[in-house]
């Protein structure tokens, strides 16, 4: 699992690689040269370069390659040639760069695929499954602390026409320039989400009824602009409802605001709908 660290975590951790490397060259100091530690480097090579970054993480080799030749030149006194510990720890210093490199690059590659496993590939949104991962996890806390949560539906109006009349490839862009108005007008904690064809769902944590109104109302606002300046044929339906419970599963939030939605869409189109939810059941 990929985890975000702050920095702060990330300086404990790379101090803590700095002192685990230096007590391993000590060992190495104390229990003379007929016994091995080098493998050891590795625990705190491999640590910090997954947690704190690769760096750090060449920084911990280069401190693990310079503790072992200091250690070997206090207890081996005599070499053959004063340049094969020099020679020895490089090529030690060698691997522990490349194994550094490495798990850098799977940790980059790891976190890439995760990141577009939760990513609308159209509109570089959450998708789908994102959406229901933070909203599971918005449930969860509200079960524990009871506070509203507020969840919007929107849909495009006759979006199949716009793609039949014009193209996909500009009914491409106008699903770009929806996520773009819905993510630039949304706070941080704020979940934009596209979740069908012409589907979005925003999910906005700890907001009450009348905080939900004052965004739904900008929200459509800001969408019938989009309309004016690109296509005046472009409208909206957005259904927006307020849960005062938290014995809700993320089904029935989509649910409810989806149905409330498409009430819209049959009665007026273009215009938002508010609803409040007490209890579910």
């Amino acid at each position: 699992m990929i985890l975000n660290i702050t920095s702060r975590a990330k300086t404990g951790i790379t101090l803590a690689g700095i002192i685990c490397a230096a007590v391993v060259g000590l060992f190495r100091y104390i229990t003379g040269p007929e016994l091995a530690f080098s493998i050891i480097y590795l625990f705190p090579i491999l640590t910090v370069t997954w947690f704190a970054g690769r760096k750090p993480g060449m920084l911990i080799a280069f401190i693990s390659a310079g503790s072992w030749l200091i250690a070997d030149f206090l207890i081996i006194k005599n070499f053959s040639s004063p340049y094969i510990p020099v020679i020895n720890e490089f090529f030690r210093l060698i691997v522990f760069v490349l194994i550094t490199y490495s798990v850098s690059k799977l940790k980059t590659s790891l976190e890439k695929q995760a990141h577009l496993a939760l990513t609308d590939d159209l509109t570089q949104i959450d998708n789908h499954r994102a959406f229901f991962q933070a909203a599971e996890r918005e449930l969860s806390r509200t079960s524990r602390k009871p506070r509203p949560l507020s969840v919007a539906y929107l849909d495009i109006d006759n979006f199949k026409n716009v793609n039949d009349t014009l193209g996909h490839k500009y009914g491409d862009r106008v699903l770009v320039l929806v996520a773009s108005t819905l993510k630039q007008n949304m706070r941080a904690m704020d979940v934009v989400a596209r979740i069908g064809g012409d589907e979005f769902v925003v999910m906005f944590p700890e907001t009450d009824a009348v905080s939900a109104r004052i965004v739904g109302d900008k929200l459509l606002t800001k969408l019938k602009d989009l309309g004016d300046q690109h296509n005046p044929s472009l409208t909206f339906s957005i259904g927006v409802v307020t849960f005062n419970t938290g014995l809700i599963t993320v089904d029935e939030i989509i649910g409810a605001a989806d149905t409330l939605m498409y009430s819209v869409k049959k009665e007026s189109k273009n215009n938002v709908a508010y609803q409040v939810v007490d209890s579910i059941h």
